[in-house]
């Protein structure tokens, strides 16, 4: 088994390329489908909001790849990294940020939207088949 961590060190620059980014929270949070508490837990510490460790460490790494992070070197243990450099920063303009967000509104409105046909579709064809089970009883 791995002995990989979220670290101190991956927290702050995480919390930093989001504060640079003027991203709120909340906002990365609705994007990733997380909570505020679990974005805050990646940046401040803490393990509640998290199955295991090892998703939390998912989660940061996802979340830093979404800000240009994507070289932290996998199977890296809290010993191995304490001297290590922080990645380099990349700012992300907050549209893009929003611009993801509504993409994502809009693939889950379609989706609302074809499973109201489809349910509107079944009702027609309970009803026809009720009434037509009716005029056949009656005649």
């Amino acid at each position: 088994m791995s002995n990989q961590v979220w670290l101190p060190e991956d927290a702050a620059l995480l919390k930093e390329l989001r504060e640079a980014a003027q991203i709120d929270i909340s906002v990365l949070a609705g994007v990733y489908l997380l909570s505020k508490t679990q974005i805050n837990q990646l940046e401040e510490g803490g393990d509640s909001s998290f199955y295991s460790s090892a998703i939390k460490l998912a989660t940061g790494r996802k979340l830093l790849m979404h800000f240009g992070v994507d070289d932290l070197p996998v199977g890296r243990t809290d010993k191995q990294n304490q001297n290590q450099n922080q990645a380099p920063k990349i700012k992300i303009p907050l549209a893009n940020l929003l611009e993801e967000m509504e993409i994502k509104k809009n693939k889950s409105y379609l989706q609302l939207q074809i499973i109201a046909a489809a349910l509107t579709l079944l009702g027609f064809a309970a009803l026809d088949a009720y009434f037509s089970d009716v005029n056949t009883q009656s005649l």
